[in-house]
């Protein structure tokens, strides 16, 4: 990963953003495209099951 990467995740983070970052040698022959799939519909999942900052739940 470049440091231009790095930077970008980094500034994402500060504004509030989830990163996620696999490098393509740890997805191996997995599609990119199917990982984010999967990691959106988890992500989604999480969000309206797990308590959000602030809530009493």
């Amino acid at each position: 990963m470049i440091n231009g990467h790095k930077i970008a995740i980094q500034l994402l983070r500060e504004d509030g953003y989830a990163v996620v970052v696999f490098s393509p040698e740890r997805l191996g022959r997995m599609s990119r495209e199917d990982m984010e799939s999967f990691l959106m519909k988890m992500g989604n999942e999480a969000i309206d099951e797990l308590p959000n900052e602030g809530d009493d739940s």
